[in-house]
């Protein structure tokens, strides 16, 4: 059986682990990895890439729902 590589991607700790607005989207791995490197000193930690893609089409896909909602509510005056 081979062994497949997984892609991946370095992202910044400060970006992700410091702020907690990804954290309701944030895979358990992404959040361990970025943990480990806050707690071992380092700015950045290697995720999956696909998981960190997913993560923030989430976040992405909910921000754009919650900008629509709010536009519907806007009610413009008459002229």
């Amino acid at each position: 059986m081979q062994n497949e590589e997984m892609d991946t991607i370095e992202i910044n700790v400060s970006e992700y682990y410091d702020g907690n607005k990804y954290y309701r989207f944030m895979p358990q791995s992404i959040f361990n990895a970025l943990e480990a490197a806050f707690l071992e000193g380092k700015g950045t930690a290697i995720v999956p890439k696909s998981e960190f893609e997913a993560m923030l089409n989430d976040f992405y896909d909910e921000k754009s729902q919650t900008i629509n909602r709010n536009c519907k509510r806007v009610k413009l005056p008459l002229l």
